[in-house]
């Protein structure tokens, strides 16, 4: 094995691992304490999304009684097959009124219960675009390492089959206004300008 082949290979090692370490803060499960805030402020929403006001305003009524108090936490409708009335049930209102009704201690609950969970979280999400754009500049320099190793070893006599996944804008080394640049036409032997 070459010298080129050999830098070819651990660049490619680190590129590989780069490419990983993208992936796992692009799709990374959030951190625990994230988790919690998101859980708790959806928990939150869906407790607001419960008319409690309407509801207990039937209770307002002189002639109201114990039916507009079991009907404010009923959560039911007809379900019709073929026009006749079936049974009665609806899911829509459970989550919101349980929300509203045991709100803190739902969200305590859920937040025991994500302390109980076992996972590789991810970086928090405020922390990922600044750290994508680093990682990706890493890649870029990288890949542009294995680009020059591979145009030197030609000019050798040397072929390094390029990776089926490189990316093009290095190969071609397009410069900040898209233009092929002057050391890439020279070595592909062309006066092209990409525009």
């Amino acid at each position: 094995m070459t010298k080129q082949y050999q830098e070819v290979s651990k660049l490619r090692v680190e590129i590989d691992h780069l490419r990983d370490e993208i992936e796992w803060v692009t799709t990374g499960f959030v951190p625990p304490d994230e988790l919690k805030a998101r859980a708790t402020k959806h928990c939150q929403a869906m407790a607001q999304e419960f008319n409690a006001a309407r509801r207990l305003m039937s209770l307002a009524h002189p002639q109201s009684g114990g039916e507009e108090m079991k009907a404010m936490f009923r959560a039911s409708s007809n379900v019709f097959v073929g026009g006749i009335p079936m049974a009665c049930v609806n899911i829509d209102e459970i989550g919101p009124m349980l929300a509203w009704s045991l709100g803190d201690a739902l969200s305590q609950r859920m937040c025991a219960e994500i302390d109980c969970l076992d996972y590789r979280p991810g970086p928090p999400t405020a922390e990922r675009p600044a750290r994508l754009i680093d990682l990706k500049a890493a890649l870029k320099k990288l890949e542009q390492q294995e680009e020059k190793v591979i145009c030197d070893a030609e000019k050798g006599g040397i072929i390094i089959p390029r990776r089926h996944d490189a990316n093009p804008a290095v190969i071609l080394n397009y410069d900040p206004d898209s233009k092929m640049s002057e050391d890439r036409r020279r070595i592909s032997g062309t006066s092209v300008t990409v525009s």
